[in-house]
């Protein structure tokens, strides 16, 4: 009774319209905040560049898909793989939930495999010698002195 009272204009206070006005205009700030978080942290983590490789894009979703937006006034907007891929896809960097998804559920191939067990054994090796890049290096020859000028 009383809310039919308000919405006529009968009673003062906010209206069903006027209230489902500022919820809307709520949701679609915590959108922009949520977006413009997305695109601070993607600065970031991608360092700035053009076109990450695939590869940087999805660590980047996978490490913050699930943070929150602090709004203030509750827990916030989850950041979440749809929006982060629209957000991303929007500013350039294209890339859809569907790859997202198939790139992370994908086993590594035979290559990436071997690739890791090189870089542990090069690392193991250089952890257990003295070598350092510089070791190898030889130190640069003594000038000589020119015949047009003394030395």
């Amino acid at each position: 009774m009383r809310r039919a009272e308000v919405d006529s204009g009968g009673r003062p206070g906010v209206s069903t319209e006027q209230a489902g006005e500022v919820a809307g205009l709520e949701r679609e700030n915590a959108e922009l905040r949520r977006a413009d978080e997305i695109l601070k942290a993607a600065a970031i983590f991608l360092g700035g560049r053009a076109r990450p490789a695939r590869e940087t894009v999805i660590a980047f979703i996978t490490e913050h898909k699930d943070l929150r937006v602090n709004t203030g006034s509750g827990a916030g907007l989850r950041w979440g793989v749809e929006p982060m891929c629209a957000v991303l896809t929007e500013h350039g960097i294209k890339i859809s939930p569907s790859t997202y998804y198939e790139w992370v559920g994908k086993e590594p191939s035979r290559q990436q495999l071997r690739d890791v067990e090189v870089t542990e054994v090069i690392a193991a090796d250089r952890g257990s010698s003295a070598w350092t890049p510089s070791s190898t290096r030889s130190s640069p020859a003594p000038k000589k002195a020119s015949p047009t000028c003394p030395g």
